[in-house]
């Protein structure tokens, strides 16, 4: 019976610590597609430039098109930028859960931290975890994304693509 007790909470602890490593896996791989992103963008606005330029020198007048392509790389960046922001967020809120963990995570939360946020510079692992669920969501009040602007940009993109 306790040999059970012992492979149950090992199998748990496994399992745990595959979860742990999914989120630092996760975690990179959006820290990528955003330096890849960032990489694009810089492409896109360097040929946008360079299109703009040419336009507005050949019909030697400022016009729509040329402050249309204006506008569109301004919301790329805007875009970029929120991401950037919401990607530093979540990463925040993992490396907060990430360092509530320790030998106290089988600790129940009244148990040992006297519902203490922190003691000895570890977050409680319900509260991180807690915190963590709450504020992760983009329609959360913390998140760096405008879900307006972004509506916004959406609707834009539909226009001009003739949708």
């Amino acid at each position: 019976e306790t040999k059970d007790v012992e492979l149950a909470i090992s199998h748990d602890m496994i399992q745990h610590e595959r979860m742990l490593s999914a989120v630092r896996n996760l975690l990179a791989n959006w820290a990528e597609c955003q330096e890849s992103l960032g990489r694009k963008l810089d492409n896109m606005m360097t040929c946008m430039m360079e299109v703009v330029e040419y336009y507005v020198d050949e019909a030697q007048d400022e016009n729509d098109w040329a402050t249309q392509q204006q506008e569109w790389m301004e919301y790329m960046t805007d875009i970029y930028q929120m991401c950037s922001m919401e990607l530093y967020r979540k990463q925040c809120l993992c490396q907060s859960v990430l360092l509530s963990v320790g030998d106290k995570v089988l600790v129940g939360q009244e148990m040992k931290w006297g519902g203490n946020e922190q003691m000895g510079g570890v977050t409680c692992p319900h509260k991180a975890i807690s915190k963590c669920c709450k504020e992760w969501s983009m329609s959360s009040k913390k998140s760096c994304v405008d879900m307006e602007r972004l509506r916004e940009m959406t609707k834009l993109a539909n226009v001009s693509k003739g949708g």
